[in-house]
This record gives C-alpha cells, sequence and structure tokens, in this order.
C-alpha cells in the first residue's frame, strides 16, 4: 500500500479520481509531503534497516519539497528541521 501512496504522491495522482480540468495548473502543496514523511516515519520507527533503506530517498524527496516552501527560515525552525534531516538520515 505505501508504494501505492509513494506513487500517487510522486508521480500520478490520476487515480483518487479528481479530474484535471483544462487550465488546470500543477500543485506543489506543502501538506502532501509532510504527511508523506510522516507516514514513512511511523512506518520505519524501530523497524529494520532494510525498511528504512527503502524509504530513505522518499524522506529525502520529502524534505526538499517542504523546503521548497520556507521563505524566511527562523532560527528555531532551521534547527529543527535539520534535526529532523539528520534523524531521517541517520536511521
Amino acid at each position: 500500500m505505501m508504494d501505492h501512496i509513494i506513487h500517487w504522491v510522486r508521480v500520478d495522482p490520476s487515480e483518487l479520481g479528481r479530474t484535471k480540468l483544462p487550465g488546470d495548473e500543477p500543485m506543489n502543496s506543502m501538506a502532501v509531503p509532510m504527511m508523506l514523511l510522516s507516514l514513512v516515519q511511523q512506518l520505519t520507527e524501530e523497524r529494520d534497516q532494510d525498511l528504512v533503506e527503502k524509504y530513505r530517498e522518499t524522506s529525502h524527496w520529502c524534505v526538499q519539497k517542504i523546503l521548497q516552501h520556507i521563505q524566511q527560515v527562523p532560527e528555531k525552525t532551521c534547527n529543527l528541521l535539520s534535526t529532523l534531516f539528520r534523524r531521517i538520515s541517520t536511521n
């Protein structure tokens, strides 16, 4: 199921039922990568290293997409994201 979710988020959301109307512009929502990152984190918590490795690239993709939305990063936010990224990278 997780592979399907990743496909819908990163490749093709058409199977989710939202009809693409003429003139629709692609969206770059921050909520979607945040939710996917949360799912990956919950799925890989206290799991074997193989599962962590399987979703490592997806985690990095999510963090990069989230960072695209941050224009003025206060120090606390920067520190929080750095900690999160380190945690994902070391798992």
